[in-house]
């Protein structure tokens, strides 16, 4: 089987962005916040390299079905590429709720995938952002904007997590 069959395809840019202005456009109608959260699995290049690349994409599959089955059918999970994800949480009443979401989203990939005869335990870092408070403005956003934001999002959670270690 082709590999990229087996994946949850990569999202163009450009169509993620547009999804993300429509949420924000609705959100504004239904006083209601958006929020992007941005997934990197943590140390996935290694099972990559130590049990091939057709083992992690079976990996990256199995992720990909948990996270969609983590978010509500109006939300969207789409793979920016390698390791790395996005999902869009539409119609969020509470920050909480986007919380909640998130911490559900991190637990469940952290359960093992038994995959190709094993048990592959893997974590995630996670950045959030929510629209209205953090600024995301729909039409004004440009692509790259919106994902440094959510990538200095994950970045600042994965210094907050490492300090909080020590």
């Amino acid at each position: 089987m082709h590999r990229s069959m087996i994946l949850l395809p990569v999202c163009q840019p450009d169509a993620l962005i547009d999804r993300i202005n429509q949420a924000i456009a609705l959100s504004w109608r239904n006083m209601d916040q958006v929020a992007v959260l941005f997934l990197d699995l943590d140390g996935f290049k290694h099972i990559n390299d130590s049990l091939g690349h057709l083992t992690g994409d079976r990996l990256l599959q199995s992720i990909a079905t948990r996270l969609q089955e983590c978010v509500r059918n109006p939300d969207t999970v789409c793979r920016l590429g390698g390791d790395e994800f996005v999902i869009l949480l539409q119609e969020v009443a509470y920050n909480e709720d986007a919380a909640i979401t998130a911490k559900r989203v991190l637990q469940t990939v952290s359960e093992p995938h038994f995959i190709d005869e094993h048990n592959l335990y893997v974590t995630a870092s996670m950045g959030v952002s929510i629209y209205p408070d953090d600024g995301l403005m729909p039409r004004s956003s440009s692509r790259m904007r919106i994902l440094q934001c959510i990538r200095q999002r994950k970045m600042d959670a994965r210094t907050t997590s490492s300090s909080s270690k020590t």
